[in-house]
């Protein structure tokens, strides 16, 4: 199954969960990007606090990829909107980071000195890098195949409302699926807390993550799919 760019018709949750949508590339791609945190807590020792900044960094990829579609769509318009979405976003961010760091740094405060000294620490001692990459390929693929590809397809027909999304519309994008996709990763993160660091509840976490990401990144790329198409 090819992806379906959502253009007529919002997918429900339920419904994001079916197995016709599971089997698009761009889905395909996002589950295997996922799957990489799991090999970081069997193999390389992740602990929860690591695994949060793999989550946290990839809001930071959907950001970047949520910019270039601003401009994309409003050209000139779309670098102002892109401006406040930088300071918006990056204090959204910052605002998480301090979250994250005040619930779960852990041993992290006495291991490290100074914010750089974190940064390459936690990205490339742990092997986190690694899960950033993939993560950023598979966001750089579903923009491929759900936004540049049907930009240069397009014909009138492909959008009966006549309305696609304007740059401020896509600007409030990101906001819901990243608040939706944090709270479940966060409620895996206190089961950890209070089970220990033992491997079910890190694979619980990760499973219930891809879970709320695909069902996320269908409602906000694909349409309704009729029956017909299964």
């Amino acid at each position: 199954m090819a992806d379906v760019p959502a253009r007529s018709g919002n997918v429900g949750w339920l419904r994001a969960l079916s197995g016709r949508y599971w089997r698009a590339p761009s889905v395909l791609a996002l589950i295997a990007a996922n799957l990489v945190p799991l090999y970081g807590v069997l193999h390389w020792g992740w602990d929860i606090f690591v695994l949060m900044m793999v989550y946290w960094l990839e809001t930071g990829i959907i950001g970047l990829f949520t910019a270039i579609r601003m401009v994309l769509v409003s050209r000139w318009v779309g670098v102002l909107l892109v401006m406040f979405f930088v300071v918006h976003f990056g204090g959204f961010m910052a605002g998480h980071f301090v979250f994250l760091w005040a619930l779960f740094s852990g041993e992290w405060r006495q291991n490290v000195s100074g914010f750089g000294n974190l940064a390459y620490v936690l990205i490339f001692a742990t092997g986190l890098w690694v899960a950033c990459v993939a993560l950023f390929l598979s966001h750089g693929a579903s923009f491929y195949l759900n936004v540049l590809r049907p930009m240069r397809t397009a014909s009138p027909s492909d959008n009966p409302s006549g309305k696609p999304l304007t740059a401020g519309e896509i600007m409030m994008t990101p906001y819901g699926r990243i608040v939706v996709m944090h709270i479940t990763i966060l409620a895996g993160a206190f089961l950890i807390h209070k089970f220990g660091t033992r491997l079910a509840p890190f694979v619980l976490l990760i499973g219930l993550k891809i879970v709320t990401d695909v069902a996320a990144h269908v409602r906000t790329n694909f349409a309704q799919i009729d029956a017909q198409t299964r």
